[in-house]
């Protein structure tokens, strides 16, 4: 009792203060840095209650949560948020609720505006997470925000969410456009060419049009490679960072149901130790190749309830 009464006298007040602000400083950094790598993976945690946090900035409460598959930013894996409050594209804003609500709680050990800054010190940490992870993942050693390179994301987002694009496998397929003879020759391709390389690359079925947004975008893409990033990266070293930014496979919630289901049915074991086997190596090309059928969208009937979206109970 003496120590705590000494620890909150008035000349401890300032200490206390600086312990408390590097604490909730860093759990925003953690935090931060988590969501960003989230949304890179487009996995989406599906019940992210203040309780469901942790100080440390690791996820934990593993519920009703999934890995999106066809792009989507109102993607729920849980069956019952009606609202998508929890959706994929609101997780960094619910993150920072959330850390504003721990800062409520810590407001009699530190001064509100105290609480604020450190608070407030989540977006640039996020802001700069997303934008390097991203910024890998399309093959770039960097973002220029000064120069709108960030149009380059959100217009292939844009064309990922028209099309109904697979998340995962869209930026995995990237790497297919540097390629020696298909960056080399991008410029000199005809119209029809391009629209055949881009439907093989990004695995686009027949049904889908490519239309002249595709081509822009490509364009734009490949154009940046042969201004800055040229000189940045060689063909070697990009092709390494896109390989190791992007992952082969994700748990897809049909690939656990079937696994669950044959496992439990069936006392088959050989599902779940495949997925056990790819999920450990997720960045593996080699074995990517040969478990192909592991790397497709969900079928149409994963999207019956029990599946690709569950309850916190199920």
């Amino acid at each position: 009792e003496e120590e705590e009464e000494e620890l909150f006298d008035i000349e401890n007040k300032e200490k206390v203060e600086n312990l408390v602000f590097n604490f909730l400083s860093e759990v925003c950094k953690r935090t931060a840095k988590m969501v960003a790598k989230w949304q890179s993976v487009g996995f989406t945690h599906g019940v992210l209650n203040t309780d469901n946090m942790s100080l440390l900035g690791l996820t934990i409460d593993f519920g009703p949560f999934g890995f999106m598959d066809k792009y989507d930013p109102y993607y729920t894996p849980n069956l019952s948020d009606n609202q998508r409050r929890y959706a994929f594209f609101r997780q960094p804003e619910i993150c920072a609720w959330n850390l504003g609500m721990l800062a409520r709680c810590l407001v009699p050990l530190i001064n509100e505006n105290l609480a604020s800054d450190a608070t407030s010190s989540f977006s640039d940490h996020f802001v700069n997470e997303y934008w390097r992870l991203f910024s890998n993942k399309l093959g770039f050693k960097e973002i220029s925000l000064k120069e709108n390179d960030e149009k380059i994301l959100f217009d292939l987002f844009k064309i990922m969410s028209n099309d109904k694009l697979d998340f995962t496998n869209t930026f995995d397929s990237l790497q297919k456009f540097h390629d020696l003879n298909v960056f080399n020759n991008w410029k000199d391709f005809s119209i029809k060419e391009k629209q055949n390389l881009i439907k093989d690359i990004l695995q686009i079925n027949n049904t889908t049009e490519i239309t002249s947004q595709y081509i822009e975008w490509t364009d734009k893409y490949l154009n940046k490679f042969n201004k800055g990033e040229k000189q940045k990266t060689s063909q070697e070293e990009k092709k390494i960072l896109l390989e190791k930014s992007n992952p082969c496979f994700i748990p897809r919630q049909h690939l656990l149901y079937q696994a669950i289901n044959s496992l439990e049915e069936n006392n088959d074991k050989v599902p779940l130790q495949t997925l056990y086997k790819i999920l450990t190596s997720p960045f593996k090309r080699e074995i990517s190749d040969i478990h192909k059928n592991l790397k497709e969208s969900a079928p149409s009937w994963a999207f019956e309830p029990g599946v690709q979206q569950l309850t916190c109970s199920s």
